[in-house]
């Protein structure tokens, strides 16, 4: 598995290259902060503006690829902080409301984190197309990259192991922006009463968030989707239903490699805990480690080396993959 180096920029990274001022990288490193998605996805300027074309792998089993554009979507939020709770620190600038805008970060960044996986511009435009319109189809020509766990009732979610890398799987943010990230300053506004006139007391500063970004799949090789796992069938043991560290395991050996990039695990927090029990369970046979990862006392779940990440965006309930 690869190490990131420097021609493997995260988000962090492209917005402390392309931002002098240090406020979208700010943002930026409250995004990576909350986001494990955006620990290891790599990020590379789009080649036209808002649209990136590259070279695509036509089918698995063949080495010859066509030109493909990949587009970039918009995620927002926006936020009202009252004046009388800033005006306290005696600062005023956008930067420093950051603190206290963590939710307006926090829900563009989940809705960043659900497009990745269930993004689909062909139904909003708005959005960019996520992995899931790519690995949706258990007789396509990339089916061997897609585990059936046999799941059949109405609560079905999905694990996917990712490899980010320039020739695999990567993020796109537009042609001259700092990462794609936009901060405005709204200014202040004052709110109306219900008799027409407006109360000092009802000040507020707002900020409108926007980040433009995309998601590049070069090679359908080096991911895997492990699909319909039923939540409800999921026991302690693995005595009955998905055996969640064996199919894990089996999607694993279904990369054409590991060392094209760096390899990460996603996973809702349901299937998450279970993982953490079924390894108890399985004691001195488990093939799971505990690793420190990216920041001292930090410590993940790993299979084979890989780490697992729990990411709430996963938490979606799911149509079954045929």
């Amino acid at each position: 598995m690869a190490l990131r180096d420097a021609d493997m920029p995260s988000l962090l990274d492209a917005a402390n290259r392309t931002d002098p001022k240090g406020a979208v990288a700010a943002v930026a490193e409250i995004l990576q902060k909350d986001n494990p998605i955006l620990l290891d996805m790599l990020f590379i300027e789009c080649s036209r503006g808002s649209s990136h074309m590259t070279g695509v792998r036509v089918r698995p089993s063949k080495s010859t690829s066509f030109p493909k554009v990949f587009n970039t979507g918009m995620v927002q939020s926006f936020s009202e902080i009252p004046a009388a709770r800033i005006q306290l620190r005696n600062k005023t600038a956008a930067y420093y409301r950051l603190p206290e805008e963590l939710a307006a970060i926090k829900e563009m960044n989940q809705k960043f984190a659900e497009t990745i996986f269930y993004g689909d511009e062909a139904k909003s435009p708005a959005q960019f197309t996520g992995l899931s319109q790519y690995y949706n189809d258990l007789s396509a020509e990339n089916a061997t990259q897609i585990i059936d766990a046999k799941g059949t009732g109405s609560n079905l979610r999905s694990i996917w192991i990712v490899t980010w890398g320039e020739s695999t799987c990567h993020g796109i943010y537009p042609k001259g922006t700092p990462a794609g990230l936009q901060i405005d300053d709204l200014g202040t506004t004052q709110l109306v009463s219900g008799g027409g006139t407006t109360t000092a007391n009802w000040k507020f500063f707002g900020s409108h968030y926007q980040w433009n970004l995309g998601l590049v799949l070069r090679d359908s090789r080096f991911l895997v989707r492990i699909a319909n796992i039923d939540i409800d069938e999921i026991t302690d043991a693995a005595a009955s239903g998905p055996n969640l560290v064996r199919l894990i395991t089996n999607g694993l050996f279904r990369l054409k490699n590991m060392y094209r990039g760096l390899v990460a695990i996603y996973m809702c927090r349901e299937i998450h805990k279970a993982i953490y029990i079924q390894q108890i369970e399985a004691k001195e046979n488990s093939t799971l480690t505990q690793m420190q990862l990216y920041r001292k006392g930090v410590c993940n779940l790993t299979c084979g080396g890989v780490p697992l990440y729990m990411t709430d965006s996963l938490d979606v309930p799911e149509s079954r993959v045929t």
